[in-house]
């Protein structure tokens, strides 16, 4: 049976409901799951809306920390989904 982990890093601010940011599975092979990120600091605070550059930085160092606690680091991720509101904002991405 495969051991199960729920973690929230440190770094990252607190989810906003009943979830955990990382959850870990470990049996044969060990598998790290992490909740979707948002362009927010560590004390919860959203950057500008308008800083399109600045949120998917934030976004991406926020899910490193998310994979580090679980014991990955982004080579390893296998499948990302972003999703973006403005749509003047895909060529940036």
């Amino acid at each position: 049976m495969a051991k199960i982990t729920r973690t929230n890093p440190e770094g990252i601010s607190k989810p906003f409901s009943n979830y955990s940011h990382v959850v870990t599975a470990e049996g044969a092979q060990k598998l790290v799951f992490c909740a979707g990120q948002v362009g927010a600091d560590a004390d919860g605070k959203v950057l500008p809306p308008d800083d399109f550059e600045a949120q998917a930085k934030m976004v991406m160092g926020n899910l490193a920390k998310a994979l580090a606690a679980g014991g990955a680091k982004i080579a390893d991720v296998t499948k990302i989904t972003i999703y973006i509101c403005n749509p003047h904002d895909v060529p940036k991405a």
